[in-house]
């Protein structure tokens, strides 16, 4: 009986197997058929997604994104380590605007004095102290309204601003030479920076400074005596009692201060002096160290001047005016405004 039913499961066993073995294989068949497609459908959505990441990184930025990088990399190329001095604590970060447009002036403020240098005689750096020059203040005594002294043709204007940029004024041929009107030197080459020694140049240094005995009365009349006139309206316009070239003030000596302010007991004493400039006595130390030559000026006044004056109890001051404009460093403003 055990063997029978041995016998009948073997049956059914065959039986079965017969009758499923086509079903399964064709539900394998059917199995890998849907796994290759739903391999296939992730590989397309992969490379969809792919191919759309792509094309958001190759997509152009916007306008101002465009500029902000290539203004980046101006600047850059002119200040190199802009980016250290940038990414620094949180403060610099809020001021970032304010930050680079300093290191720009900076780094642009080298870059125009070694062009400058590049361009100087190292023996008579005119370009050098001319520059530091420009750089003080030169509009103060031309705002004064309303006086013929303040006043500027269109000529004396167009000649400021060209010595400013430091262009010549009267360029020549090589075949050409300048001659000063007064003393009659004649420059030996076609450009300044080519000759052994101070000569007739193209930015009109030798006619300001010339020396000769024609030229001083001009140089007083045009430069000196409205610097004079100004200074003498401006001590009116403050209310204080005042007077111009006052003869018979000083006690031993016949010579007149320029400009005088009564107070009280002791009176100030004024004196004004112009500096021509690229002067070889002090043009590379007012090359090196802005407002040297208006110093140097004052020092000159002072030792004209201040010794008298105090045995006299009274107080010199000294006003020299660099030939761009540039004040010299005095007390003018402050006696003026406690007086």
């Amino acid at each position: 009986m055990a063997v029978l039913v041995v016998l009948v499961r073997q049956h059914r066993r065959a039986v079965g197997a017969a009758v499923a073995g086509p079903w399964m294989m064709r539900s394998r068949a059917r199995l890998r058929v849907l796994f290759s497609r739903a391999v296939g459908a992730a590989a397309a959505e992969e490379e969809k997604e792919d191919q759309e990441k792509a094309e958001e990184e190759e997509a152009p930025p916007c306008p101002q994104a465009a500029l902000a990088a290539r203004a980046f990399v101006r600047v850059t190329a002119s200040v190199p380590l802009v980016r250290d001095q940038l990414t620094g604590g949180a403060p610099i970060l809020r001021q970032a605007q304010r930050t680079l447009s300093a290191i720009m002036i900076e780094a642009e403020t080298q870059r125009i004095v070694f062009l400058i240098h590049s361009l100087d005689r190292p023996s008579l750096p005119r370009h050098m102290e001319l520059y530091y020059s420009n750089c003080g203040d030169a509009v103060t005594l031309v705002m004064v309204p309303s006086d013929p002294a303040t006043t500027l043709s269109n000529e004396i204007f167009e000649t400021g601003m060209k010595r400013r940029p430091l262009i010549e004024l009267t360029p020549v041929t090589p075949s050409e030479r300048r001659k000063c009107p007064v003393c009659h030197k004649e420059s030996t080459c076609e450009r300044s920076v080519q000759e052994p020694v101070r000569s007739v140049d193209e930015f009109g240094d030798h006619v300001v400074g010339c020396k000769e005995l024609g030229m001083l009365p001009v140089r007083t009349k045009l430069w000196h005596d409205p610097l004079v006139q100004v200074w003498h309206m401006l001590a009116r316009m403050a209310g204080l009692l005042c007077g111009k070239e006052v003869s018979s003030l000083m006690l031993h000596s016949g010579e007149r201060p320029e400009v005088v302010l009564f107070q009280h007991l002791f009176n100030t004493l004024i004196d004004v002096r112009t500096a021509a400039g690229a002067d070889p006595r002090y043009c590379c130390a007012a090359a090196l160290n802005s407002g040297h030559g208006a110093a140097r000026g004052a020092a000159r006044k002072n030792e004209a001047w201040l010794k008298q004056t105090r045995r006299q109890g009274g107080t010199f001051m000294p006003i020299c005016h660099e030939v761009s404009g540039r004040q010299g460093a005095q007390a003018m403003v402050r006696s003026l405004t406690e007086g």
